[in-house]
């Protein structure tokens, strides 16, 4: 998976840019099964003593989490609920493939303004977010397109990374500030490749990955699944048959520091 590929390179690009000190309290938003978090997070954090915690929404990738480490804070929630951390503020927030999925511009203010209130003066944060332009959600909204009746009530997801060309670094850089950050490292990294091995297999994963479509009914469900493959193997060129295809997709790179 893409998220993978980028943890391994990006989380320890974040972690040489960033200013660390004894003791921090450290967020993995979005924290998933806890793999990277356990992998490039906790080791980071625990050599200067500091406590990790991880949020995710998903029980079922909460208690994974919680079977691969007892040395992190999972916490089953959601980052916007006030009551998930207690009044815990932290020195560091990362997320990888996350804020993608917050819908339209206003919404990923919410979201930039709720880490802003959960960082300490001077906190940073450290993020890796898919941009519109990527195959996957291409994907998903073709099928979305055609399955009218199956919308979710986010049509606009993805869109608030949409920007004009050549302009994105100065798009986000905009509005993070607008949100009370500075930036300190912040770039839009385009032509990014990842490879699925077993487009049969993944095509079960795109169903729970599409965020434009919800509550497709059992019977529905195999449709719908080629419905994906097809719309990945169309986009890629690939032949019909094909079971490996390699799909291009763009990130955005920030790392930005709380303002006063």
């Amino acid at each position: 998976m893409a998220c993978q590929q980028d943890a391994e390179e990006f989380f320890p690009q974040m972690m040489k840019t960033m200013r660390w000190s004894e003791g921090e309290a450290v967020l993995d938003f979005g924290c998933g099964g806890g793999g990277s978090t356990c992998k490039y997070i906790l080791p980071e954090v625990e050599s200067r003593n500091g406590i990790v915690y991880g949020i995710e929404m998903s029980e079922e990738l909460v208690s994974q989490a919680k079977e691969r480490s007892s040395a992190v804070n999972w916490i089953g929630g959601d980052i916007m609920d006030e009551s998930s951390f207690n009044g815990i503020k932290f020195d560091k927030i990362f997320s990888m493939h996350v804020l993608n999925y917050f819908t339209d511009v206003e919404d990923i203010k919410k979201g930039l303004t709720r880490h802003h209130q959960l960082l300490k003066p001077g906190g940073q944060i450290g993020c890796v977010s898919l941009t519109a332009n990527t195959m996957m959600w291409e994907a998903c909204k073709a099928v979305a397109e055609k399955r009218k009746e199956l919308l979710s009530n986010a049509p606009a997801r993805c869109d608030w990374t949409k920007y004009e060309n050549g302009k994105g670094e100065e798009t986000f850089t905009r509005l993070l500030e607008g949100c009370g950050f500075r930036v300190i490292d912040l770039r839009v990294v385009v032509n990014r490749e990842f490879t699925i091995q077993n487009l049969n297999g993944f095509k079960d994963h795109m169903i729970g990955f599409n965020p434009y479509i919800k509550d497709v009914p059992e019977d529905l469900k195999e449709t719908i699944k080629d419905e994906h493959r097809r719309e990945l193997i169309n986009l890629t060129g690939a032949a019909e048959d094909a079971n490996k295809v390699t799909l291009r997709y763009e990130i955005l790179y920030i790392v930005a520091e709380k303002m006063e």
